[in-house]
């Protein structure tokens, strides 16, 4: 029964490709619907946020998978219009390659291209940690200037106030310790977690972000009307389902990503760029 359960998605996701050939001309009509880039903007409210600190645009990408499905001129426009739309800080939050090492080397070095003025930060996910050369990836980044947080954080100061990002390694494949990943934390004015996979958040363990970036789900990725999606591999987002949430005053967001996996098509599940801007003032 756990096998059947288990296999269960995979064979739903074979049965979609069985049903998509059948027709193929509103297919490739869905696909390209479904596969079309979204800029999702958030405002994140956070009570006594200092002057400096206001305003301060977050850029969050996740699951490229950008050596399974993703076309190189794919990854070029992601690239492109998050650089275009001139973010404070980035936020990286796992699945960067995928099932296969294939153009591994280059698709690290054009995601570690990535610039902002306060930097770039980033964590693992599942599928990176199932690649044998992971600690590859976390070197491949750190040369390139972006700041890969295991377990670990690191504080930015701006006129005096100080920001805390934090980063959880991956809840499936890594060793996850969000007592390390938040150590000293509670001196920022300002404190973001990044996580590839919420399920992370059911040990948050009194920790208190402002704001919690997380991945993995794809948003379903195959989400069919009435019925939603097959699956999202998640029982956090099985409960808040996947997009923005609110839990003991942190925003917490899990991401539709930019990738796919398994299958190569999104159906009413657009991949998405979210810029999230801090703001001190009430709801």
């Amino acid at each position: 029964m756990a096998i059947k359960k288990l296999l269960q998605p995979f064979i739903e996701s074979y049965r979609v490709f069985v049903w998509c050939s059948r027709f193929p001309g509103f297919t490739r009509w869905l696909f390209a619907r479904g596969n079309r880039l979204q800029i999702s903007r958030h405002q994140v409210h956070i009570p006594k946020l200092p002057p400096a600190l206001q305003g301060l645009r977050v850029l969050h990408l996740t699951d490229f998978h950008a050596a399974d499905f993703m076309e190189e001129r794919r990854l070029e426009e992601i690239l492109r219009i998050s650089q275009s739309l001139k973010p404070d800080l980035i936020a990286l939050t796992g699945d960067y390659i995928g099932y296969t090492p294939k153009y591994y080397a280059d698709r690290i070095r054009r995601i570690a291209s990535l610039k902002a003025p306060l930097g770039v930060f980033a964590v693992l996910g599942n599928h990176d940690r199932w690649q044998p050369f992971h600690n590859r990836i976390v070197q491949d980044f750190e040369a390139a200037g972006v700041t890969v947080l295991q377990n670990a954080n690191r504080f930015i100061e701006r006129s005096g106030a100080r920001l805390c990002m934090m980063g959880v390694d991956d809840h499936e494949e890594g060793q996850p310790n969000l007592d390390a990943a938040a150590h000293g934390s509670h001196q920022a004015h300002a404190r973001i977690l990044l996580a590839h996979n919420p399920d992370t958040l059911f040990s948050l363990n009194g920790h208190a972000p402002h704001l919690v970036l997380t991945g993995h789900t794809h948003g379903g990725q195959i989400n069919f009307p009435v019925f939603g999606p097959l699956t999202y591999f998640c029982k956090y987002v099985d409960q808040t389902g996947p997009g923005l949430s609110r839990s003991n005053g942190t925003y917490i967001y899990n991401s539709r990503g930019l990738g796919m996996s398994m299958l190569p098509v999104r159906i009413r599940c657009r991949p998405e760029i979210g810029l999230f801007t801090l703001d001190r003032k009430a709801e």
